[in-house]
């Protein structure tokens, strides 16, 4: 009787969760059939369609990111699929995820539902198309498949391989899982070959993916010193709310009080760890000192970068239930005070922090799907559209700066816009330091550098993403504009220009 109370109790939790991750589906491409894509996942798509194989690996360390996702979407743009494909290529990956997230993942039904509608998983990763949610697909399969990475080797050698190779920000997470498969397997005595295997394939990818990282000589992302980068990762990571607090707020004075909470709340998580798994302590902690090292001394990131931290963190907790906890002569005094009380009541206490996290991350969805359902991300969308219900496809358009004005090409699969900054015709952006110096010319330069160029007569057309300066006015006309309701890439919204008369572009 028992075993079939049992079995009924288990099959009402899979309808619940099949009903959960069907509700996930609809709202996720309800919001991605309202997004307009940005330069971010233009330059991907630009760089698969436009480039071979060969040409994409040589370009790649401009990138700062293995090819991988690249990769992917190059087998859709090299063979005719619209631009609107990411979109669904993505959804179908972060639809992946969190099918494994909830058919084997140790939470509660309400953490599994609040994470999966959380911003990140329902907004940042699943409607933005980026590497991400192929790292979070890699992450949290390495996370179902935990308990036999011994039994095999190999296939968990093979994801944490992929896993190194999806974006610099999981290059740190599959150094630590490494690093700590390595150290767990030293007390299994059961294993061969299988092993030293599964070990040359994780090099392997790690090997891969540093040949891809190692940047170019003149490529515009140099050292820098953010000395602000961890307090506002973790506050993103564990409130991302911010920008929509920002925008009510006249002041950014809430911010201190913010990110301390979310230190402290980081500092829980960490002890927690620390008393209980130390395995996973040092895990967690390794990838978040790599993950920190980047934003405090090479690129500052935002959300979706930041956003790793709290997802590793659910990784963690996740495959914490394939160790034992320390025992008590192992606590110290300080893991005494963090371990104190029943095994149920420490974790109802870190569940309960969990799920007030992820209610906070919830409102960010909320807000980001009432800005995707009434605004524009991005105004890319309606002046391509525009550009080619005009007829102007064939027509030679001078665009500045490309970095933004890039995000239209992916829509224009047979045009190419002469950029001002590289003084070429071109569709993806290459990340010089010649680009870098070169990427906001005032108007007058662009006139001047066009007009040297030749690429300047009376059909030519001139877009930017600002109103053109009064004084060229009495030369140029504005044909159409896409600058309203724009709340994502602020910077992309679009004037399009033409010379009022054949003589305009006379010296």
């Amino acid at each position: 009787m028992n075993n079939i109370l049992e079995a009924l109790n288990k099959q009402t939790t899979r309808n619940q969760e099949m009903i959960v991750f069907l509700l996930y589906l609809c709202c996720v491409l309800t919001i991605a059939g309202h997004h307009e894509a940005w330069r971010d996942e233009a330059q991907a798509w630009l760089l698969s369609r436009d480039l071979s194989f060969f040409q994409l690996i040589n370009h790649i360390s401009y990138e700062g990111t293995p090819a991988l996702w690249h990769l992917i979407l190059m087998l859709f743009s090299k063979t005719g699929f619209p631009y609107e494909t990411i979109k669904y290529i993505n959804i179908t990956i972060i639809a992946f995820s969190a099918f494994v997230f909830l058919r084997f993942s140790p939470f509660t039904l309400l953490t599994k539902t609040l994470f999966i509608f959380s911003y990140y998983m329902a907004w940042e990763y699943s409607i933005i198309a980026r590497s991400y949610s192929v790292s979070i697909a890699i992450i949290f399969s390495i996370a179902g498949f935990y308990h036999l990475r011994f039994t095999r080797p190999i296939v968990y050698a093979l994801l944490v391989f992929v896993l190194f190779n999806t974006n610099a920000h999981s290059f740190s997470l599959a150094a630590a899982i490494g690093l700590l498969y390595l150290y767990e397997s030293k007390d299994n005595e059961s294993l061969g070959w299988g092993f030293l295997i599964s070990v040359s394939i994780m090099a392997c990818g790690a090997f891969l993916a540093l040949y891809q990282l190692i940047p170019n000589i003149d490529n515009m992302h140099d050292w820098k010193l953010n000395i602000f980068a961890p307090p506002i990762a973790l506050m993103n990571a564990f409130f991302p709310v911010t920008s929509y607090l920002e925008e009510q707020l006249a002041h950014k004075l809430y911010l201190t009080p913010l990110a301390f909470i979310a230190f402290l709340t980081f500092l829980y998580f960490i002890l927690y760890l620390q008393a209980n798994y130390r395995n996973l302590f040092f895990l967690y902690t390794f990838f978040v000192f790599g993950m920190i090292s980047i934003f405090l001394f090479k690129n500052f990131g935002t959300y979706r970068h930041h956003g790793f931290i709290l997802i590793i963190l659910i990784f963690v907790l996740w495959v914490s239930k394939n160790y034992k906890k320390k025992k008590e002569e192992d606590h110290n005094t300080l893991d005494r005070y963090f371990s104190k009380g029943s095994i149920p009541f420490k974790k109802r206490t870190a569940t309960l922090l969990l799920n007030i996290v992820l209610g906070f991350s919830l409102m960010g969805s909320a807000v980001m799907y009432y800005k995707e359902y009434t605004g524009s991300f991005s105004g890319s969308k309606k002046m391509a559209e525009l550009v080619i219900d005009n007829g102007f496809e064939e027509r030679v358009i001078v665009a500045s700066s490309s970095q933004i004005m890039s995000s239209l090409l992916p829509y224009l699969p047979n045009t190419t816009f002469w950029y001002p900054d590289a003084q070429r015709f071109g569709t993806y952006i290459v990340w010089t330091h010649g680009y870098k110096s070169n990427r906001n010319l005032p108007f007058e330069e662009v006139e001047r550098r066009a007009k040297s160029a030749g690429v300047l007569n009376k059909s030519t057309l001139v877009l930017l993403s600002r109103p053109m300066p009064d004084s060229y006015l009495a030369h140029y006309q504005l044909v159409n504009k896409s600058d309203e309701g724009v709340f994502g890439a602020l910077d992309e919204t679009y004037y399009l220009y033409k010379a009022k008369q054949v003589g305009a572009f006379a010296e």
